[in-house]
């Protein structure tokens, strides 16, 4: 998971032309994502100075979630990858917007459906499967409230998608109406108009 120790540490053997690991070799090996893109690999020290050939990094982390490589190098041997490995979100932190909700004609499903989105604390989606309500807070007075497809609408893959959504009222539009989004990690809202 995001910024979690991975499960098994890096190690790195120096290697002489034979095959065998260099025990005498004591030099510093520094660990590199591949392609890092926004990510940051952080250990517990790196480089880290090998012991009887060998380095063994300790406390190494990925805060973005991705499919990473590693490269190891000590400047003077020849380079080597790890296999992939994959960094997945850790837990839900906080609830964001990936598109805000639009108003619409009365009675039509608003324009634009809102769909949202769980964070970790680094801002990777967090793959939980939590519900997500939507709450009218302030505006006239309702019938039903919102009236979705769904309501509570449940997390797939961390992102929550409402579908149909709209507000049934007898009032007179124009009508706006400001949302809760409620999570059990957070809450976000948003105005909507009916027109």
């Amino acid at each position: 998971q995001a910024g979690a120790a991975f499960g098994t540490q890096p190690s790195v053997a120096l290697i002489d032309a034979g095959g065998n690991v260099a025990h005498g070799d004591t030099s510093a090996v520094t660990l590199v994502l591949t392609t890092p893109g926004s990510a940051t690999l952080a250990c517990g020290a790196n480089p880290k100075d090998a012991v009887a050939g060998v380095a063994t990094f300790t406390g190494c982390n990925v805060d973005v979630s991705n499919t990473y490589t590693l490269d190891a190098s000590d400047g003077v041997l020849p380079g080597v990858s790890s296999d992939p490995f994959v960094i997945s979100g850790a837990a839900a932190a906080a609830l964001e917007f990936v598109t805000p909700p639009t108003g619409g004609a009365i009675g039509a499903a608003w324009t634009v459906q809102p769909v949202l989105r769980f964070v970790d604390a680094f801002g990777n989606t967090a793959t939980s499967a939590g519900l997500v309500s939507i709450e009218v807070v302030i505006g006239p007075p309702t019938t039903n409230g919102v009236e979705c497809t769904s309501n509570p609408q449940a997390a797939v893959n961390g992102v929550i998608t409402f579908a149909e959504c709209t507000i049934n009222t007898a009032s007179s539009p124009p009508r706006t109406w400001s949302l809760q989004f409620v999570s059990d990690v957070g809450v976000l809202t948003a105005p909507v108009t009916e027109h």
